[in-house]
């Protein structure tokens, strides 16, 4: 490894951590669906909503995280978005409204969008190429074990606590983790790659990768998987909801099957490599 094998470990398990609040977070508004149409009065399509803008935050703003992470350093600024998804997810718990529900869900997308490919990025700076792939392979379980937690997460608490606790819960976990890693973070030196320039240099960076044939295709294909991920997947909730009448922490228990074989894969993928 670049840095030291102990400094490193230490980071990676928090980071897999915190990348397992982020992925309770993703997916934690599908079981929700039914609840929230049912609470707000609305069709599911209408409660979808809070799927669309949570969405369309995380996948966007990563375009402004990058840059900011080569700029004050990605290990620093991830204890910052995590501490910014709390508040988001803590007004989320407060909404009054499904239209301010979708607005601070937009707001949670913006920051921990970044917390994921912050830490990839950390990783790959401080891990051999030869290693790369295994310790990042770990890191991910944090992540798919969280996608698999958060429906199971969100039923749970919508069947005997209320769908509102879901969102403290995950405030109080994205506060704990973010506390915890700011003491980690801004005693570790860090190399910065200093971003050159202003937005304007940066958007005329992202537009020379566009003009790379690869490039397009890989954004096509994850443009696709988000499709499907994100897109008819969030309704299985709720026709398993209203088609076979399933309480919401069987409906997050189907919905959290989807992510075994990710986990799967991360544990084996050392093998699998070889």
């Amino acid at each position: 490894m670049k840095s030291t094998d102990d400094e490193v470990r230490g980071i990676l398990w928090l980071l897999a951590f915190g990348s397992f609040v982020s992925g309770i977070t993703i997916r934690v508004g599908e079981t929700l669906l039914p609840k929230l149409s049912h609470e707000f009065h609305v069709e599911v399509g209408q409660a979808s909503v809070i799927i669309t803008a949570f969405t369309l935050a995380y996948g966007a703003f990563q375009l402004v995280h990058g840059p900011m992470g080569d700029r004050f350093g990605k290990i620093r600024m991830i204890p910052i978005m995590l501490s910014a998804s709390a508040l988001g997810c803590l007004c989320c718990a407060l909404a009054p409204s499904l239209s301010l529900l979708a607005v601070f869900r937009f707001m949670t997308g913006m920051t921990a969008g970044a917390i994921i490919p912050l830490s990839f990025a950390f990783l790959g700076d401080n891990v051999a190429i030869e290693q790369r792939q295994a310790v990042l392979a770990r890191f991910v379980s944090g992540t798919l074990i969280g996608q698999a937690v958060g429906p199971l997460v969100g039923g749970f608490f919508s069947d005997y606590i209320g769908w509102r606790a879901t969102f403290v819960v995950l405030a109080l976990a994205f506060l704990t983790m973010s506390l915890v890693l700011v003491r980690k973070s801004w005693s570790r030196p860090e190399p910065q790659r200093q971003t050159q320039g202003g937005p304007r240099e940066i958007v005329a960076r992202y537009i020379q990768l566009l003009h790379k044939p690869r490039v397009r295709l890989i954004m096509l294909v994850v443009g696709l998987e988000g499709f499907l991920f994100f897109g008819a997947f969030s309704f299985l909730g709720a026709y398993l909801k209203f088609e076979f009448q399933l309480n919401y922490t069987l409906i997050g228990l189907v919905i959290a099957a989807n992510a075994i074989g990710g986990v799967t894969y991360s544990l084996l993928v050392r093998r699998l490599i070889k």
